[in-house]
């Protein structure tokens, strides 16, 4: 079957760390809040955005702008027949202007959305889905922030972060 890039998509099974990627794409596109502020969302599934270099390819015409991608991270032997094998998915954020207060919640309303906090129904169906993938609950890096303009000299306020999750993987 061909994407949007025009090249041919074996299909092979989905790989543990496949489910977790996508899971973890689900909880934010699934998020109550999150998709409604989110004007351009990167996750990696063949399509132009994927072509997006980050930062320097990002328009106020593509912010908000979320990218998620997955990170390698070692891996080791957990027991005699399994891999722990950690999955970093990098979140790159860009918003327009230059108050970092919107920069720091768009971030935070990430980090509410895979871990909600005051709505149990919310939480235990993130981590349904974090743990039907076969990870465990993430743990979170802390972001780093960075300013610059777009070519049309609008100022773009950018910051990347990463949240870790743990497979136990057989092998």
């Amino acid at each position: 079957m061909p994407s949007e890039l025009n090249y041919r998509v074996p299909s092979w099974p989905d790989a543990h760390e496949t489910r977790v990627f996508r899971a973890v794409e689900a909880v934010l596109k699934g998020d109550p809040i999150l998709p409604a502020y989110v004007q351009t969302w990167s996750t990696w599934r063949g399509d132009r955005t994927d072509e997006i270099k980050f930062p320097q390819d990002i328009t106020a015409t593509l912010c908000p702008f979320l990218r998620l991608s997955p990170f390698p991270v070692a891996s080791g032997m957990a027991t005699e027949i399994e891999h722990l094998s950690p999955l970093m998915v990098q979140v790159e954020l860009a918003i327009v202007g230059t108050n970092t207060d919107l920069l720091m919640n768009f971030f935070g309303a990430v980090r509410a959305a895979v871990w909600p906090q005051n709505n149990v129904v919310l939480r235990d169906n993130v981590m349904a889905t974090i743990q039907l993938a076969k990870a465990t609950r993430g743990e979170i890096k802390l972001p780093a922030y960075g300013a610059f303009r777009d070519p049309e000299d609008i100022p773009i306020l950018v910051a990347q972060g990463s949240i870790q999750f743990n497979l136990l993987v057989s092998t």
